[in-house]
């Protein structure tokens, strides 16, 4: 084959598959990878109706329901859009994740109970959610907390940074930062600004990410 239909074959070949590989490459970020896991944390996993013990480095996607149990807690990376970290004795279901046009991902995560923290990135031009109960909260800013006590029925959502909006049967509400929202059996009960503790809890986590930031970058490549 002259050297002409050769570079004709490839740049055909180039052209034809170029799609299906951005496609590929899209899929494969839209994935949360576990950068730390810490004790015991286990991954349902959707597509092979498995449950096994979910390791650093290991991806979940769609559909999959991952778990921490006592003094056990992951830091997932979505890549270039947020880091989602699970506390102890916590469960939660990535109920939606998929992409979102033009250029952006689209993700929704069930609390089944305990605490989960969003990082993002930057302010979400597409839709990032959390559902806990009855309470639906959309993301408009770039630090999001929600604890979800299953037993005693209760969830507070407190924004850090930016504002979320909270909709429980109906009942809108938005939190500034500083300020939380709390429901009781799926009802509005109160708004009110952060505690203490809850300024203690947060910094807790935001060194826990600079460590877990701090150690991936000093990995040897």
């Amino acid at each position: 084959m002259s050297p002409f239909k050769i570079l004709f074959t490839i740049s055909f070949l180039s052209l034809a598959l170029g799609p299906f590989r951005t496609a590929f490459g899209q899929e494969e970020d839209i994935r949360f990878k576990a950068l730390d896991v810490r004790g015991h944390v286990t991954s349902y996993r959707d597509e092979t109706d498995e449950t096994t013990r979910l390791h650093k480095d290991q991806t979940d996607d769609d559909g999959d329901q991952v778990t921490t149990e006592d003094k056990s807690e992951v830091v997932f990376r979505l890549r270039g859009k947020a880091y989602v970290h699970l506390a102890p004795n916590t469960r939660v279901l990535i109920s939606r994740l998929r992409a979102a046009e033009p250029k952006g991902i689209e993700c929704r995560l069930t609390l089944v109970y305990g605490r989960l923290i969003v990082q993002l990135d930057k302010t979400p031009t597409t839709p990032f959610e959390v559902i806990a109960g009855t309470v639906h909260s959309r993301v408009h800013g770039t630090l999001l907390e929600v604890i979800r006590n299953k037993t005693k029925d209760t969830v507070r959502v407190l924004c850090h940074e930016g504002n979320v909006v909270t909709n429980s049967k109906g009942h809108v509400e938005m939190a500034k930062k500083g300020q939380v929202v709390e429901f009781a059996k799926g009802g509005f009960k109160s708004k009110y600004y952060f505690s203490m503790e809850d300024e203690a809890d947060m910094e807790e986590w935001q060194q826990y990410l600079h460590e877990v930031r701090t150690h991936r970058t000093n990995q040897p490549h």
